[in-house]
């Protein structure tokens, strides 16, 4: 008798447990950084190099064209043209069809100061389509920004 209460306790607790693990399914627009396919989230500050850190739209397939709004910010030990150069400019074109582009930002060889920040933050501002969320839907908007951090050993 325990045998089969023990049984029949088991398989309740294994169907009520069930829905833990379900993927998330998100049935609404939006737009984030693709942390796993970016390139590089810290540069040595010997490295000359192009990082692309790719931006991918979740979205039904549409119709005209997406736009998107980037703006990206450095830290007081960060200066654009010695330090980096933006490759991409402040806005990404998403055609119909495509739902992956890259932002790409070279870093140049400089060296940094130690007790300064020497980062730069990229953020996802704006969409042409106000319907798309920024970040994964959410309060934490995940992905929607990026930090990039210059290092020396």
């Amino acid at each position: 008798m325990k045998k089969y209460l023990f049984i029949t306790l088991s398989a309740v607790l294994a169907l009520a447990s069930c829905h833990k693990n379900d993927p998330v399914i998100f049935d609404s627009s939006f737009i984030c950084f693709d942390l796993v396919n970016s390139s590089s989230i810290s540069i040595h500050q010997n490295a000359e190099l192009t990082g692309e850190y790719w931006i991918h739209l979740s979205s039904s397939t549409r119709e005209t064209p997406l736009t998107v709004e980037v703006s990206v910010s450095p830290g007081d030990g960060m200066t654009e043209g010695i330090d980096y150069e933006l490759i991409s400019g402040s806005k990404i074109n998403f055609l119909p069809g495509v739902y992956n582009m890259p932002y790409r930002i070279k870093f140049l060889r400089n060296p940094i100061d130690l007790e300064k920040d020497n980062s730069i933050y990229i953020s996802i501002t704006e969409a042409s389509d106000p319907s798309v969320t920024l970040g994964f839907p959410g309060p934490d908007a995940l992905n929607r920004n990026i930090t990039i951090t210059k290092y020396s050993f």
